[in-house]
């Protein structure tokens, strides 16, 4: 008594039915949609970010300008190729922008600003989001029909028909 145990979330107690025990101070979480807020303060840190490497680099005494410009210019040029990348990507589903960005360059799926989305999907469908069910009563009664439902399982295994 006195120690309380811990749930996990299908309700059953953690170490139980081979449930892991969650790690001391880590909570599990489960992926929300991002707001606008979300995105605002991502576009920020990542502003705050380029502006702290620009100004590194134009303080930066052992190089001159023309090589810091050339510098610049090739993290811009990074930048944008990144930017329009995920707008794309966000367009096309795909879930996991950093991965798959990683990915396409890593493998040539994005060559000369064009992103060969199709091969791209057909060779790594898991970065993309799931489509929905289009079926408007999926939902709904879990398609079951006839005698499968539990009332029937339960008289069933009562042995009353």
């Amino acid at each position: 008594m006195g120690t309380e145990a811990e749930a996990t979330p299908n309700g059953t107690e953690a170490g139980a039915n081979s449930q892991p025990k969650p790690e001391a101070g880590k909570e599990t979480t489960t992926e929300k949609p991002l707001t606008q807020a979300d995105i605002s303060r991502a576009v920020n840190e990542a502003k705050k970010e380029w502006n702290k490497g620009v100004e590194s680099l134009v303080a930066d005494k052992t190089k001159d300008a023309e090589s810091k410009i050339a510098e610049l210019s090739t993290k811009a040029a990074e930048s944008q190729r990144y930017a329009d990348f995920v707008d794309r990507a966000t367009a096309a589903g795909i879930k996991d922008l950093r991965a798959a960005y990683v990915v396409a360059t890593g493998l040539g799926y994005l060559k000369d600003d064009k992103f060969d989305e199709k091969e791209f999907k057909k060779n790594h469908p898991q970065f993309y989001t799931p489509a929905p069910n289009a079926n408007a009563g999926a939902g709904a009664g879990g398609g079951s029909t006839g005698t499968t439902d539990m009332n029937s399982l339960i008289r069933q295994a009562a042995g009353v028909r």
